[in-house]
């Protein structure tokens, strides 16, 4: 037996607030502004033991965990018009979340000091803004010259979908120091899709062509599926120059940088006496990201290439 239910727990709860105000601009556009809060409680967590030689070892579930939710949004809205038409819209978020008592309670006394030296029970305040745009440019109907019976300009639509999230944090701690939390970031996420469309009516019916592509720039995202085990996923870790870190090894990397596909691996040189000769060849290193050592599966490093998709759309 090693995950136990628990028939006494509370109802998860979430206790949400928002304010806000809107404002036509010109009878073209809506400026929407607002203020948000949410109370998030009695949310459900694994809280583990274990007896004094391992023997007994079981997680119930208990009401420990809790979140705090608040952030503000401004949107720009242009709902109708002849060619134009979207939004334009960007949040800033601020998240914090914890939990009440212990996740883990050991017979072991020593096992427990340890475990209460490195565990904390509340993240710190991480702003985590995003941002997303949908803008549609679009012809009327019966537009331009007529052609064999009909108008090869009218009713065409052009989409662009863009989407931003400024990078999540993530926890390396390879010294196991206490109280070290979100001590990394991942590079900021960005994605465009567009799609094209142009549509005809046929008798009662309205038929309509499109094309999806989705990411349009064919950007590259990190993914950690790329990882063939946990040791790789340490070592490019440990290739990264982050700024807590001193001498060369120290810069503003973040997790999703990587190396040029025609760059051989090469690896910083330890400098601890300031040799010039050794910062030189470091430098050039550091210039070309020479010293990242990237994941091993280099097919699944990046999991969302360009795609496009030809459709047919029938409407009654």
């Amino acid at each position: 037996m090693t995950y136990m239910g628990n028939r006494n727990l509370k109802m998860e709860k979430t206790i949400a607030y928002e304010i806000g105000y809107e404002h036509n601009l010109w009878n073209l556009f809506l400026l929407k502004l607002a203020g948000y809060y949410k109370d998030v409680s009695n949310q459900p967590g694994w809280v583990y033991y274990r007896n004094i030689n391992g023997t007994v070892q079981y997680n119930i579930s208990e009401n420990n965990n809790y979140a705090d939710i608040r952030g503000f949004e401004i949107m720009l809205m242009k709902s109708s018009g002849q060619w134009i038409s979207g939004f334009v819209n960007y949040t800033y978020d601020v998240r914090t979340s914890g939990y009440f008592g212990l996740l883990e309670y050991y017979e072991d006394p020593n096992l427990q000091k340890e475990y209460l030296r490195q565990n904390p029970t509340q993240s710190k305040p991480r702003p985590q803004p995003y941002a997303r745009a949908n803008v549609q440019f679009h012809s009327p109907g019966k537009f331009g010259p007529m052609f064999l019976g009909f108008y090869p300009f009218d009713k065409w639509r052009i989409n662009f979908l863009a989407d931003w999230r400024s990078g999540s944090y993530y926890t390396y701690n390879p010294n196991s120091i206490p109280g070290i939390i979100d001590n990394v970031r991942f590079r900021d996420y960005y994605n465009i899709d567009l799609r094209i469309a142009k549509s005809f009516n046929v008798s009662r019916l309205d038929l309509q062509f499109y094309v999806d592509i989705r990411n349009l720039l064919n950007t590259k995202h990190f993914s950690f599926a790329g990882f063939s085990d946990s040791y790789d996923r340490i070592n490019y870790l440990e290739s990264l120059r982050l700024d807590w870190e001193t001498g060369d090894q120290n810069g503003n990397d973040k997790i999703g940088d990587r190396r040029p596909d025609d760059v051989p691996f090469d690896p910083l040189e330890p400098n601890p006496d300031n040799d010039p000769e050794i910062a030189a060849r470091n430098q050039k290193r550091i210039e070309s990201k020479a010293y990242i050592d990237m994941p091993n599966i280099q097919s699944l490093t990046y999991l969302n290439p360009r795609d496009i998709f030809f459709g047919i759309k029938l409407s009654f």
